[in-house]
């Protein structure tokens, strides 16, 4: 499948900036620092090709950088504000041709579901595919999800999106523009109807101990768990 796709990589954005739980991608989640949880599930796709940790020039991403040499995972630093252009400039040094997009507050992604997401990109000749975002339902929680994009359409989201709203988020330019792009949405249900009710995504305090308790029954099997999984353990908690 992948040989047709040309090179493949995983942008995983994460920076210490953040204002609902600052510095949230390294505070430890169950021993191990988020960031670290993050890696852990993209390595176990198939599909996810090179893997880099976007980030930002201000010297608060400094531990970022560091994180990641003892992680032994490439590192890009580029514009802080401006998101867009920090994922294009990343892609454009790894020469990727198709960008797996990532973020550092979703430790909970599923690897098995981001390699049919990789598949369906593929097989629907897509410039850009998702399994979660905030402005597609695709049927799974938030925090769940990835999206994929080939390097030309971040070529021209790059290009052609000059409103704030597209250099904060990569996708909104491709999305506001179906006729410009193919536009692929891997539907899925999500196991015992939870995918409105439920949250994998770490903003707040509380997101993060939802799922730490997550990582701390599952210690031990963290590989082994699937979106199933955590939606059987969550169906008896109270998030």
């Amino acid at each position: 499948m992948g040989d047709g796709l040309g090179k493949v990589g995983t942008l995983i954005q994460a920076r210490m900036n953040s204002s609902r739980l600052p510095e949230k991608v390294l505070l430890p989640l169950a021993g191990r620092p988020m960031l670290g949880r993050v890696l852990d599930r993209h390595r176990l796709m198939r599909h996810g090709g090179t893997l880099v940790v976007v980030t930002s020039d201000s010297s608060r991403d400094d531990a970022v950088e560091k994180y990641c040499r003892g992680e032994g995972v490439a590192c890009f630093r580029g514009s802080e504000e401006d998101v867009l252009d920090r994922y294009y400039q990343a892609a454009r040094a790894h020469a990727l041709e198709v960008v797996i997009r990532g973020t550092g507050d979703n430790p909970l992604v599923d690897p098995q579901l981001g390699d049919e997401l990789v598949e369906c990109f593929a097989d629907q000749r897509a410039d850009y595919a998702t399994s979660k975002s905030v402005d597609v339902d695709s049927g799974l929680p938030d925090g769940g999800g990835l999206e994929v994009f080939s390097f030309a359409a971040l070529q021209a989201a790059h290009r052609c999106g000059l409103a704030p709203n597209h250099r904060e988020h990569i996708n909104e330019f491709v999305l506001e523009h179906p006729e410009r792009f193919r536009i692929a949405v891997l539907m899925r249900s999500f196991p015992a109807g939870r995918g409105q009710e439920l949250r994998l995504t770490v903003d707040t305090a509380e997101d993060f101990a939802a799922v730490e308790r997550i990582f701390r029954h599952f210690e031990g099997r963290e590989n082994q768990m699937g979106l199933a999984d955590i939606a059987a353990f969550c169906s008896g908690e109270r998030f």
